[in-house]
């Protein structure tokens, strides 16, 4: 459940086909893309809410 004022740490892992959401470091979400896009855009979207975002970072890991 989602607490006013109070933060939380978001991290979103894509590798692939798989797709994990973590939230504060508590995995919530875990999926494989049958079907994945191979590029395209990131945006957050949200409905009547109130939130502020800060050190969003977006890196690729290195190919092994």
């Amino acid at each position: 459940m989602i607490e006013a004022n109070v933060p939380v740490r978001v991290r979103i892992q894509v590798n692939g086909r798989q797709i994990r959401y973590y939230s504060d470091d508590r995995l919530v979400f875990d999926h494989t893309d049958a079907d994945p896009y191979p590029g395209g855009w990131f945006a957050f979207r949200t409905v009547a809410s109130h939130f502020h975002i800060e050190d969003f970072t977006v890196w690729r890991p290195p190919v092994t």
